[in-house]
């Protein structure tokens, strides 16, 4: 496991409290009756539509659109080849996804149609979705990945990860990484996946892993707004760091083990709600048996990345394929983008 690079730089900068990186909605999940509702509404058919619409350019995958050369742009030191659709080797951008619901209006809510476009997009652009045992063998052992690599991640558990994520997954062979809030299909809380719907798809080869027992909220410390986990005010007294310490890892155990006990195999990785740990939550994660963390941190991941503080991007963000694919590229330090190309004139023309 490779821990020790970036350790350092890691604990320093999060002796301070860490920084509100954007990445998921900044509200208690469990507080929120609106939430709850997440499957029972009635689609916004116009809103659904509008969403498609902008997205729907690249279901002719090839026609208008082509990876292009940025002439200012120096080609990185590793090797591209943009003529063979090589555009970065060595590389794996982890990207990442929120809501699926069909009637959510949230900046961070993909739809269903969106997201395939996003994966027919990857595959017609010769991107190459990794499985997460792909990653790790990467990670851990050095093992090689294909050119253009990409890692497909979800966070939260909504129930739109079940009904609508994972049968798309499916259909295109893909694999993804979910990070569950496990109190959620713990009390079978309404809008979120249950613990049977969770097994069937660590059957059917996803991967599963904790995203907080019940951290994932935050909390009013002098007006701003904090991860749960991520200071040591709770429920409107200050903790000392013996307290602190043994909450956040008391929450991360029960995640891992619950995980465990459902799906019959190990967990050991975990994804920061908004952002990153600071000292104590991490040294309480590692406590409670994680090796891997993922954050909210946009960047690549090279072979020189810290198991502390593995990046993403969240491209649920992105408003259409091309931004999307175009996000990937640049943050992967690829000498290219995705651009339109001139469509030909019809004989008919003048």
């Amino acid at each position: 496991m490779n821990k020790l690079p970036g350790m350092a730089k890691v604990l320093i900068a999060s002796l301070t409290l860490a920084t509100l990186l954007t990445g998921c909605s900044t509200t208690s999940f469990f507080g929120n009756p609106s939430l709850a509702k997440a499957e029972s509404l009635s689609p916004n058919q116009q809103t659904h539509r509008r969403d498609v619409a902008s997205k729907d350019k690249l279901l002719q995958t090839g026609t208008g659109y082509k990876i292009s050369p940025i002439p200012d742009r120096f080609p990185p030191s590793y090797y591209v080849n943009l003529n063979k659709d090589i555009y970065y080797t060595n590389r794996v951008m982890i990207i990442s996804f929120h809501d699926m619901s069909l009637h959510q209006r949230s900046r961070y809510n993909t739809s269903p149609q969106a997201f395939a476009a996003d994966l027919q997009a990857l595959q017609a652009y010769h991107f190459n979705v990794i499985s997460h045992q792909q990653f790790i063998d990467w990670k851990n052992n050095h093992a090689p990945v294909p050119a253009n690599a990409v890692m497909l991640t979800f966070d939260d558990g909504y129930r739109s990860m079940y009904s609508h994520a994972f049968p798309i997954l499916r259909q295109y062979h893909m694999t993804g990484t979910f990070f569950i809030i496990t109190h959620a299909p713990d009390v079978n809380y309404h809008g979120f996946v249950t613990w049977p719907e969770l097994q069937v798809m660590a059957q059917q080869g996803m991967t599963l892993e904790s995203h907080t027992y019940n951290l994932h909220f935050d909390v009013n410390v002098h007006g701003k707004l904090i991860p749960a986990f991520n200071t040591p005010y709770w429920h409107g007294k200050l903790q000392t760091p013996s307290q602190y310490y043994q909450r956040d890892y008391q929450d991360f155990l029960q995640a891992r083990l619950q995980l465990q006990q459902h799906l019959g195999y190990t967990v050991d990785e975990i994804a920061w709600p908004y952002g990153y740990g600071n000292a104590i939550a991490y040294r309480a994660a590692l406590a409670a048996g994680y090796q891997m963390f993922y954050t909210t941190a946009a960047g690549v991941n090279s072979p020189w990345t810290s198991s502390w503080y593995i990046k993403r991007i969240d491209v649920g963000l992105a408003k259409s394929p091309v931004q999307m694919i175009n996000e990937i590229l640049r943050t992967a330090g690829s000498p290219s983008q995705l651009v339109a190309q001139p469509q030909a004139k019809s004989s008919h023309q003048v």
